[in-house]
């Protein structure tokens, strides 16, 4: 036996279908270019706080040892006893005095530099936008 379809039945058509592609796409649009922004702005406010963890060990690492720590992250790590992790390829690096954080990685590049012989104010804090990003 053949199940003949009821013309009365209700269905979406192609054209419903399409409008509504159509406009979870628009939304969609607007969504993700945001959504990227707050990534990057997060990721530089990561190494900031990162850099002023850094910056409060090393007052303590200058008082026992009449130095600044210097070298990539796995030697200020191991110096100042820390365990920062560098997430989103941002990579840290210390020498005379200066500690930067630079991140290369997708539509957020940045450094952010840090002076360890200053005092630990916001100031200090110094974000330097490459490309479209921006700094916090």
């Amino acid at each position: 036996m053949v199940k003949v379809m009821n013309i009365h039945q209700k269905a979406f058509t192609l054209v419903e279908i399409l409008i509504v592609i159509i406009i979870v796409g628009i939304v969609a649009g607007f969504g993700i270019p945001n959504f990227s922004k707050s990534i990057g702005r997060s990721r530089v406010r990561d190494a900031m706080n990162n850099l002023s963890v850094i910056h409060a060990a090393n007052a303590i690492y200058e008082v026992r040892n009449n130095a600044n720590v210097s070298g990539d992250l796995d030697a200020i790590n191991d110096k100042l006893k820390l365990n920062i992790i560098s997430s989103g390829g941002t990579i840290y690096q210390c020498s005379t005095g200066i500690c930067t954080a630079t991140s290369a990685a997708g539509t957020s590049d940045f450094v952010v530099t840090m002076n360890l012989n200053a005092a630990l104010e916001k100031t200090n804090l110094v974000c330097s936008p490459s490309s479209s990003s921006s700094c916090p």
